[in-house]
């Protein structure tokens, strides 16, 4: 394979799964468009999101050290947050790069669950808990029932976001990319007639 020939051979051998059409390649070009504009958008909200905390935090008066280390911690997982999605849309550009063929099987990958959810994620949900735990405790700890069904509340937030309202964000993914591939199969069933 070190001639441009083998090479060529190869490349034109490679059988396509769909046959190429402009219209699907649209259909593609347009889902990925649309998932690349929701991350920046999510960018951009979670930064004016730090921006205005760290506005809110500096008037602030505390006076247990509980309350900046939680403030540091919340602003943390923004940050790290803010990086994910930073992570994603640089995965989202080298889509850009992968054939039709790859990227397609890769969504199928995704509606069959055959992903995995990273740690960082479940980290994030435990960063952002705590943060906000340690943030709350200095206006919480005199009263111990108040202190008790606080963290009780933020337990179960912290549940129901990462067990609850993560799936279903994940499922109405998958409902846009199995939309993504009817709309594919139709247009190839009309090519193939």
């Amino acid at each position: 394979m070190n001639t441009f020939e083998e090479i060529k051979e190869l490349w034109l051998s490679e059988q396509e799964v769909i046959p190429p059409s402009d219209e699907i390649i649209q259909l593609v070009k347009k889902y990925q468009n649309r998932k690349k504009r929701m991350i920046y958008f999510m960018i951009f909200i979670l930064i004016l999101l730090v921006l205005i905390l760290c506005y809110v935090f500096s008037f602030q008066n505390w006076k247990l050290w509980t309350t900046p280390l939680g403030e540091i911690i919340i602003v943390g997982a923004f940050l790290l947050t803010i990086s994910i999605k930073m992570r994603l849309l640089k995965k989202e550009k080298l889509n850009y790069l992968k054939s039709n063929k790859e990227y397609l099987e890769e969504m199928k990958n995704i509606v069959s669950g055959r992903r995995k959810v990273g740690r960082t994620v479940f980290f994030t949900f435990i960063l952002f808990g705590s943060g906000y735990g340690i943030f709350i405790f200095e206006s919480v700890y005199p009263d111990i029932r108040m202190m008790l069904m606080t963290y009780l509340g933020i337990l179960l937030y912290m549940l129901f976001m990462y067990f609850v309202f993560r799936l279903i964000v994940n499922k109405y993914q998958n409902k846009q990319i199995e939309k993504l591939f009817k709309n594919i199969d139709h247009i190839s069933k009309q090519l193939s007639d």
